[in-house]
């Protein structure tokens, strides 16, 4: 069962039709949401219903939500992992597999592959078209042609 959180404009929707005295049950039909819906988003605030309040926290709440990345909270494991890929031209694979061997970090090829096509690991771009550390990458045997 999937869940569709209220919009902006369906929590200024609410906010009218509650204050015109509508029923939860009538508020939902004209939303064309659940009334469970409805009552939960009037149930979480406590007096008053603010559609733009309850828009702020929210979004407060849904920062809160996610796990922050492993290579965002170690700087000098990214400054490792770059100079790796950079100066002895290893690939995502091979770091993973040595750093496991060594028992230093756990860290997956596919951690290091997200942070690179996300962050550029944390390595400032050199000109506008640069694409970053993604062009030292490996790629398995396959020869670059120029433009």
């Amino acid at each position: 069962m999937s869940y569709i959180h209220l919009t902006i404009k369906e929590r200024e929707m609410l906010m009218f039709l509650q204050a015109k005295g509508l029923s939860v049950r009538a508020i939902a039909l004209r939303l064309g949401r659940s009334p469970s819906t409805i009552s939960r988003e009037l149930k979480r605030c406590s007096g008053n219903y603010s559609a733009s309040d309850d828009e702020r926290y929210y979004h407060k709440k849904r920062q809160n939500c996610h796990k922050p990345l492993l290579l965002d909270l170690h700087p000098q494991l990214c400054q490792k992992i770059a100079h790796y890929i950079l100066e002895l031209h290893w690939s995502p694979e091979q770091i993973a597999s040595r750093f496991i061997k060594e028992g230093q970090w756990c860290v997956s090829y596919n951690t290091i592959y997200r942070h690179i096509y996300k962050h550029n690991l944390g390595e400032k771009f050199s000109s506008h078209g640069d694409t970053g550390i993604k062009r030292h990458l490996r790629h398995k045997h396959r020869t670059r042609h120029p433009k």
